[in-house]
């Protein structure tokens, strides 16, 4: 077989140009123009949006719902003594970005419950001032440590 003969055989032993007008670019510039970038904007995120989990809110049965509410009523009762029972919550929190939420637990002083806007207000952390607010309607689980509650084994 001969040998093929390169067209640009010539060109390849010639000297590399340097422009006199423009400054040569630095390697940084230069390693720049060939990395990645992101074609889709923001796609990254969106996908780990999709991929992120929630809980659904749990239905309550009409016994869990009187249960609470009975002690709502001893909590209450014992606010406006002048009392601020420490009790512990479980209660969903919707998510504001799509369907479901997820499930906390806090534990604190009561400081009041507003039935008018159907909220359990805890005392903030100075003991005086008004710290978090949970709606009644999303409490799944309520424990309390001050109260014997004669129901409670019953239940």
């Amino acid at each position: 077989m001969a040998e093929e003969k390169n067209p640009y055989a010539e060109l390849l032993h010639l000297p590399h140009h340097q422009s006199i007008t423009h400054p040569p670019m630095s390697m940084h510039s230069r390693a720049a123009q060939f990395s990645p970038y992101a074609a889709l904007v923001g796609f990254d995120a969106v996908i780990a949006e999709t991929g992120r989990l929630t809980d659904r809110k749990i239905e309550l049965s009409e016994t869990d719902k009187e249960f609470i509410d009975r002690k709502l009523m001893l909590i209450d009762e014992a606010v406006r003594g002048g009392q601020h029972p420490e009790i512990t919550l479980r209660y969903f929190v919707p998510d504001p970005l799509k369907d479901g939420g997820a499930y906390e637990e806090y534990t604190g002083a009561v400081r009041h419950i507003d039935p008018v806007e159907g909220t359990i207000v805890f005392l903030a952390e100075n003991g005086r001032s008004k710290g978090r607010t949970v709606r009644i309607e999303d409490v799944a689980e309520m424990a309390d440590a001050w109260a014997d509650d004669p129901d409670e084994g019953n239940r």
